[in-house]
């Protein structure tokens, strides 16, 4: 029977092994299941910039060397390898979240080719290469302090997305006695909180030969005095505006006469209706503020139910019935319109209670927050002059785009077509076509 090359065996049945192949047949490949499953796995090319290693490199070494918020992520998903007890897996260093900010994006490829090109200080890495290790011991790292932590920041923003990029330039100009650098909390892309391994005075802040060019620093307690009096003064000037605003409609009644309906137009709209959230993603959109509202509410009345019930699973959940969304695209902020005070007040708990931060523009989903000092959405409600000034906003826009449309006007359709139909062009009996007639003749 003929059989196709492409189907033909190179072995008979039975045959206790395989044939010689014809010199027509391809060359024979050696699989890659034929290799000793215990030979040790062998490092990538460092196709890598050096520097760019020994950053990647030193932002691992931040997460292992300081007794920093993270430190028990990390020693949940520790296993034993190499008769080490204390190993973490690549892949499992990856979901940290203190990597899921950092820039440029750290991947496996990127970890296995930074210790191929260059070499860690304090952390080991196993012979499959896919596990570190901190070469000291649990009691040897170090604590944050915050006298050793300082505010720091750089010219150009986005380096304090890399801690290794900040603790490599902290190294050229710092004495030995300050490094290494224990930890950098990332605040955002202009600024971060950096913790040394040394308490800094106002002296050593203010002497710029021992910082980066154009770094601007500031002890933490300094940031913090600081960062005090501007929430005084904002407050100060947001209660001035306000006796400013009322000043001026009393003087306005004095000399116009009492309105005659002031207290209805304060009432117009039900109090309470605004919820003002802050810290969205800059790339967010209206269906993911929607999404990650609703999941939030669904999230925290599930659980509020459940304790409730005594630990019973709870049948339904309570959804916020939000009106309209008022969001302008590649802004940190938006308002929500409800249908009654019960659901901005359910917004504004849920927010507080869960604590989310949104990682991008479509999380709708939110992760935790890991550090006190990273901001998570918040919500308030709009309350008095400012809810008031709302209104108004919307109130005049609604009125310009009524002007818009009545500008427009209407238009109206002349038919400028002859009375009666042209005629069609029709087939006669034996298939073929009349002479068609030309507009003079019709």
């Amino acid at each position: 029977m003929f059989l196709p090359r492409q189907v033909q065996k190179n072995y008979t049945v039975g045959h206790p092994a395989p044939l010689p192949k014809s010199s027509t047949n391809r060359p024979a490949v050696t699989s890659a299941l034929t290799k000793p499953s215990n030979a040790p796995t062998q490092l990538p090319k460092p196709d890598i910039d050096p520097t760019a290693a020994k950053d990647i490199l030193a932002t691992l070494e931040q997460l292992f060397i300081s007794q920093n918020p993270h430190t028990k992520w990390l020693d949940e998903r520790m296993r034993e390898i190499d008769d080490k007890d204390d190993y973490l897996h690549f892949a499992a260093l990856l979901d940290c979240p203190y990597l899921a900010d950092t820039k440029p994006k750290i991947t496996l490829i990127t970890l296995r080719r930074a210790f191929a090109a260059a070499e860690s200080r304090y952390l080991q890495l196993s012979t499959d290469g896919y596990h570190i290790r901190f070469t000291g011991t649990v009691a040897g790292r170090r604590r944050l302090k915050d006298d050793n932590t300082v505010y720091v920041e750089p010219m150009y923003t986005g380096i304090t997305q890399s801690p290794g990029q900040v603790s490599r330039q902290l190294e050229a100009t710092l004495p030995e006695s300050f490094l290494p650098v224990l930890f950098t909390s990332t605040g955002s892309k202009a600024w971060a909180f950096v913790t040394l391994s040394q308490a800094v005075t106002e002296t050593e802040v203010s002497n710029d030969e021992l910082w980066p060019a154009g770094w601007k620093v500031l002890t933490q307690s300094e940031w913090q005095r600081r960062d005090n009096e501007y929430q005084q003064l904002r407050m100060e000037a947001l209660h001035i505006r306000e006796v400013a605003a009322a000043e001026s409609r009393t003087a306005r009644m004095d000399l116009d006469g009492p309105p005659t309906p002031p207290a209805e137009e304060e009432n117009e709209y039900p109090p309470g209706l605004i919820v003002h959230i802050r810290n969205l993603s800059e790339s967010v959109n209206k269906p993911t503020i929607s999404s990650f509202i609703d999941r939030s509410v669904d999230r925290y009345t599930r659980r509020k139910a459940k304790k409730e019930d005594e630990g019973t699973k709870p049948s339904t959940s309570t959804r916020a019935n939000i009106n309209y969304i008022d969001y302008s695209k590649g802004t940190t902020e938006a308002w929500l319109r409800q249908s009654a005070a019960v659901d901005s007040q359910l917004i504004v708990r849920a927010l507080e209670k869960r604590k989310r931060v949104m990682k991008d523009g479509k999380d709708g989903k939110g992760r935790k927050a890991a550090e006190p000092t990273e901001p998570w959405i918040v919500g308030r409600i709009l309350e008095g002059q400012e809810e008031r000034e709302y209104w108004r906003r919307i109130e005049d826009l609604k009125e310009r785009s009524g002007k818009k449309k009545a500008k427009g006007g209407k238009t109206s359709v002349v038919d400028v077509r002859a009375a009666g139909k042209r005629p069609r062009n029709v087939s006669t009996t034996s298939g073929m076509e009349q002479k068609k007639l030309r507009y003079d003749e019709i």
